[in-house]
C-alpha cells in the first residue's frame, strides 16, 4: 500500500510479502536482518522497497526495534544499534523504516513537508502510548501544534486474530480506560482487542485531529500476503512502513 501524506505529500509504503527474492518462511519480500533469512537477499529486498517508493538506494534507517516506549530523532548516518520503536527525521537523505509482522505500523508527516516519523506499535508499545509519545515529539521537532500533523494507521493484526488473556488486556485497559469500543470478552479470561482503535485514540489523545488521521483495517494474520508473527510463528518474514521526505525537500 503506498501514497502520500499530508499537504505537502510525503510518501510512504506499507509492504507486504510480495515480490522480493527470499525464500521458504522469508517468501518472498522479508526486509528483517535479524530473522534468520540470508542477509544479502534482505539487502536486496530493501532496495526493491525503496525503489518502488522513489527514495535514493542508501537511504534506509532502521533501528533496533525493543517494544518500549522510546522516541528518537535521526539522520541519515543513524545507527542500527540504536534502540527504540519510533523514529523522526528532518533529514531528506534518510527513508524512515519500522520492521512489522502483526504489530502496528504508523507514518507521520507536518503540514508543512519538514519532518516524518515512523512507529512501531506491539502492544506493548501500545500500552505505553507510544503513537502519542511519537505524534507530540513529532511536532515539537516540527515546531507546530499536533493538528498540523496526518497520519497513516496501517495493516497490522485485528481484533478478529488478536485474542488475548487477562494479564495483557489489563494492561492496554489500563492504559486507556475510555476505550470501551476496542474490547469484547471472548470467554474464559480471553478478550479481543483492536490495536488499531487504540492507537487512533493515542493520536488523537496527543491532538491529532481523527479527520488527519487514515486507519487501514487490514488483518495480517488473516492475509497470506502478509508475514504474521501469531499465524506463522518463528522463522518468519517481516513486511515495513516506509516514510521520507517529500520530494521537493530530497
Amino acid at each position: 500500500m503506498q501514497g502520500t501524506l499530508g499537504p505537502k505529500g510525503a510518501p510512504f509504503l506499507f509492504t507486504d510479502r510480495q515480490d522480493g527474492v527470499s525464500s521458504g518462511p522469508y517468501s518472498s519480500l522479508n526486509l528483517s536482518l535479524s530473522t534468520g533469512d540470508e542477509r544479502p537477499r534482505v539487502r536486496h529486498n530493501r532496495q526493491l522497497a525503496l525503489a518502488r517508493l522513489g527514495r535514493p538506494p542508501q537511504s534506509w534507517i532502521s533501528v533496533n526495534q525493543v517494544h518500549g516506549p522510546e522516541v528518537v530523532q535521526v539522520t541519515a548516518q543513524a545507527s542500527a544499534h540504536i534502540e527504540a520503536d519510533a523514529l523522526i527525521t528532518q533529514d531528506s537523505r534518510a527513508t524512515l523504516a519500522v520492521l512489522v509482522a502483526d504489530c502496528v505500523p504508523i507514518v507521520m508527516a507536518d503540514a508543512h513537508g519538514t519532518t516524518v516519523a515512523a512507529v512501531h506499535a506491539g502492544w506493548r508499545g501500545t500500552a505505553a502510548r507510544i503513537a502519542e509519545a511519537a505524534a507530540q515529539a513529532c511536532a515539537r521537532v516540527a515546531a507546530c501544534a499536533p493538528q498540523n500533523l496526518w497520519a497513516h494507521v496501517g495493516p497490522a493484526i485485528g481484533p478478529c486474530c488478536f485474542v488475548v488473556d487477562r494479564p495483557v488486556a489489563d494492561a492496554l485497559q489500563e492504559a486507556y480506560p475510555s476505550a470501551h469500543q476496542a474490547w469484547a470478552p471472548e470467554g474464559e479470561g480471553r478478550v479481543a482487542v483492536d490495536l488499531w482503535a487504540l492507537n487512533l485514540q493515542a493520536l488523537t489523545d496527543a491532538g491529532v485531529p481523527g479527520s488527519q488521521v487514515q486507519l487501514t483495517r487490514h488483518c495480517t494474520a488473516c492475509s497470506p500476503d502478509h508475514f504474521s508473527h501469531r499465524r506463522d510463528g518463528a522463522p518468519s518474514g517481516r513486511q515495513a512502513a516506509l516514510i521520507g521526505l517529500p520530494a521537493r525537500l530530497a
